[in-house]
């Protein structure tokens, strides 16, 4: 096997972890990004710790109890870089691996925030509602993370087919298929999010 990668539902980081992280925004992966010790254990001969970072918004109304609306929904793929390992990064195709599992988060991503935000002018909306703010605006927490959770569990399963069929990329061949086929749902991904926000 050439890479690993693990896959987790991330907040936003606290102000001490913010060198850990990088945003999918911020460009390509490359050596810099790989800042943990390589576990030369494993056969691995790279390890990719990647999750969702997200943002939201909501409006507030009483009538009776609080109403916390969602208005806001942002969502990108990082790498966190403290977790992350490569024992060869200097090599362009393990390179190109990686980089395949961060354009696949990246996509899924896009997919929630897209899901989310058309929701937003919609009766399907996420809110929380209690007698308390503070109670409903967590019921909303709660619903927003199961939502984007259900997002990062197919992100997961598409990581895990993409280290399968490409053989953890050994399989040269079936890598860059792979790597055609991510790059233009990433693109579909995003043009979905440009033609939502346009209207």
């Amino acid at each position: 096997a050439l890479a690993g990668i693990s896959v987790a539902l991330g907040e936003a980081a606290e102000p001490a972890e913010q060198g850990s992280y990088r945003p999918y925004g911020d460009g390509p992966l490359s050596a810099a990004d790989f800042e943990a010790q390589a576990d030369r254990s494993q056969a691995f001969s790279a390890w990719t710790e990647l999750d969702f970072d997200y943002s939201y918004g909501y409006s507030l109304a009483r009538r009776g109890e609080w109403i916390v609306t969602l208005n806001k929904i942002e969502i990108q793929a990082r790498i966190r870089r403290d977790k992350s390992w490569n024992k060869r990064p200097e090599n362009a195709a393990l390179m190109d691996h990686e980089q395949g599992h961060f354009d696949l988060m990246q996509t899924f991503a896009l997919r929630a925030q897209c899901e989310l935000h058309s929701q937003l002018q919609t009766v399907d909306v996420l809110q929380g509602r209690n007698a308390s703010k503070a109670a409903a605006i967590r019921a909303l927490e709660t619903q927003l993370q199961a939502a984007i959770q259900r997002w990062m569990d197919e992100a997961i399963i598409a990581n895990k087919k993409y280290d399968q069929e490409t053989a953890n990329g050994a399989n040269l061949a079936q890598q860059a298929t792979a790597r055609r086929a991510q790059k233009q749902q990433l693109e579909a991904a995003l043009t979905q999010w440009l033609k939502l926000t346009e209207k």
